[in-house]
């Protein structure tokens, strides 16, 4: 796994380095400006696709890594006082495109790191395009903020925006991709051809950073949420605010999020970072779940990336801010994700987990249908608002095994997000030699059962004659005929087999 990033106030720190081959530097950035980006992918320094610049300030020398096939003018590495010159232009030569490389923007006959801190601090961050396949011809279009293009270069159409942040996704379930774009304040959705379909004011004066499309709440429906100034915020396709939650980024107010359900309960997460914090929202409820207070960054349009790292099987998060690069995971181990998030503008269909480019590259929708999510389960709307029905056992006890007998003190619960009108039903089932279930005992419920909540627990004694194979089977929404009642957000979750009563270790 590599990574390149870049950040500030490092004090010789390397910020471009390999993972897992003991921090190899590739390319060492002394001193740069208070910002913080990452990316993960495979980085080769030693062919013609990755060349370096170098600026010098103060004895203090600045590498930035960069593909010059992906742009015309930088050509020659030179001895650190003047750098990435084309042919028969000067060092004064000042920088047409803002997103393009620094030359000498303070006029004084030089080019360093004082050129790229006026590069960003002055234009700001650089809106970041995205390549995908709108309209399902098998070819690719090229999208702004302000217009699309064919894979030829032809432009097919503009949207009358100055330019924007965009992200893709079937918002209207035709099959084609609708365009979600932020970065002035609003939110903006164009169809394939550029025609506006909506658009609404953020909740704050923010500029609103990169968009990220997923099914935030489990209902099968993708929202649309994204940070700015004083909130992150998610919306409903017709602009309905779902929730917001306060967050501090004065500084660029443009950051960007992630979605994962760390879970697998069906609900996405949030992954954000402001100036000084880095958070798990619920992307339900917006409730902050989990806060990180060692982050610090001055703010570009970064943020977090849903990887596994270190190829354990288990998701980390990875980012960037002021003093470098770190990870983070969980003790007892989130979901699976991919080993690979490649860019900027990512969705999970654009790169093979072998860092191959799919060709011809397929639509993220219907089977995602999200951007800037590493969520590998297809949502059906599994964490819909709907009962969730689980054994739940509260305590075995064995001491009396001796006298052929054994307690199980259990209940149903409902993990999810609608009261059980109803209540839920449980059965208990002792496995035979044969692998058949014989029932033991049926608990009906006839009251409400609340969303979140376990009953009170009945303590039920069983005698070891009865179990021939140690094992009881347990399953809620059961009235002891084997079928269900109640329509559940995960059908797949009712049962809980309690093996090995009674034997000794």
């Amino acid at each position: 796994m590599n990574v390149a990033f870049h950040t500030t106030q490092l004090d010789d720190a390397d910020v471009l380095q390999r993972l897992g081959e003991g921090l190899e530097p590739l390319v060492a950035v002394r001193q740069v400006v208070e910002r913080g980006a990452v990316a993960v992918a495979r980085i080769d320094l030693k062919g013609s696709l990755v060349n370096a610049c170098v600026f010098e300030r103060s004895g203090l020398r600045t590498y930035v890594a960069y593909n010059p096939q992906a742009i015309e003018r930088a050509t020659v590495f030179s001895d650190g006082t003047q750098i990435c010159v084309p042919p028969g232009e000067t060092v004064r030569r000042i920088v047409e495109d803002p997103c393009g490389l620094p030359a000498d923007l303070n006029s004084d006959r030089r080019v360093n790191g004082a050129d790229l801190a006026i590069l960003l601090n002055e234009w700001g961050p650089c809106e970041v395009s995205c390549v995908a396949d709108l309209d399902g011809d098998g070819l690719m279009e090229v999208i702004t903020g302000s217009h699309i293009q064919e894979w030829d270069g032809t432009l097919r159409c503009t949207t009358d925006l100055r330019d924007g942040w965009p992200a893709v996704a079937d918002l209207d379930g035709d099959g084609d991709g609708e365009i979600v774009v932020s970065g002035s304040s609003a939110i903006h959705i164009f169809d394939h051809n550029c025609g506006l379909i909506d658009a609404w004011a953020l909740e704050d004066d923010g500029r609103g950073g990169p968009p990220t499309i997923a099914d935030y709440d489990g209902d099968g429906v993708p929202e649309i949420g994204l940070p700015s100034k004083l909130f992150y915020a998610t919306y409903e396709l017709d602009g309905t605010l779902k929730w917001t939650t306060p967050v501090n980024d004065d500084s660029s107010n443009c950051t960007g999020s992630s979605v994962f359900d760390f879970e697998e309960d069906g609900y996405a997460e949030v992954v954000y970072a402001d100036e000084v914090d880095l958070w798990i929202i619920s992307g339900y409820s917006g409730r902050p779940l989990l806060r990180y207070a060692g982050h610090s960054s001055g703010t570009d349009n970064e943020y977090p990336l849903i990887v596994d790292v270190d190829g354990d099987g288990e998701t980390e998060i990875l980012h960037a801010g002021n003093f470098g690069l770190y990870v983070l995971g969980s003790i007892d181990g989130w979901a699976p994700s991919r080993p690979v998030w490649n860019q900027h503008a990512y969705w999970l269909t654009n790169i093979n987990d072998d860092l191959t480019i799919p060709s011809p590259t397929p639509q993220n929708w219907p089977e995602y249908n999200s951007f800037r999510s590493g969520d590998l389960r297809v949502n059906a709307g599994q964490g819909a608002r709907l009962v969730d029905a689980k054994p739940f056992v509260h305590d075995i006890c064995e001491i009396e095994c001796e006298d052929g007998t054994v307690q199980v003190a259990l209940s149903p619960n409902n993990e999810g997000l609608a009261d059980a009108v109803d209540g839920v039903n449980l059965a208990i089932y002792a496995e035979q030699t044969d692998g058949s279930r014989v029932l033991k005992e049926a608990l009906s419920a006839e009251d409400l059962h609340r969303a979140g909540y376990a009953t009170e627990g009945v303590v039920l004694e069983l005698a070891m004659t009865d179990i021939p194979t140690g094992t009881l089977i347990l399953v809620a929404d059961d009235d002891g005929t084997g079928t269900g009642v109640i329509e559940e957000c995960d059908e797949t979750n009712n049962e809980v087999r309690l093996e090995d009563l009674c034997v000794e270790d």
